[in-house]
């Protein structure tokens, strides 16, 4: 192990070394629009009206070829398969 060249944790001062106050507690935080937790955002925020209209409009025509629903979490997981499949990277 090499020595530290700068002050050690026990050289500094209490304040230095005193935990952070947090400008907000993350309870005071409100979800992103759409979310359904604190922390989280939906994929379909990225998206612009346009490409949101045109990715919701596809989802219902597969929920009508396949007769079952067809969520925008497994369009998406279909959609990395097919990449990493391109790119002979197999998911496991």
């Amino acid at each position: 192990m090499t020595k530290s060249r700068g002050p050690g944790l026990m050289d500094m001062t209490p304040e230095r070394v005193a935990p952070r106050a947090r400008s907000a507690s993350t309870s005071d935080l409100m979800p992103a629009p759409g979310a359904r937790a604190q922390g989280r955002t939906p994929v379909a925020t990225y998206l612009e009206q346009t490409q949101l209209a045109t990715v919701q409009a596809l989802l219902a025509r597969l929920r009508g070829e396949r007769g079952v629903r067809v969520t925008m979490q497994e369009a998406l997981f279909e959609s990395l398969q097919a990449w990493c499949d391109k790119h002979s990277v197999k998911l496991t």
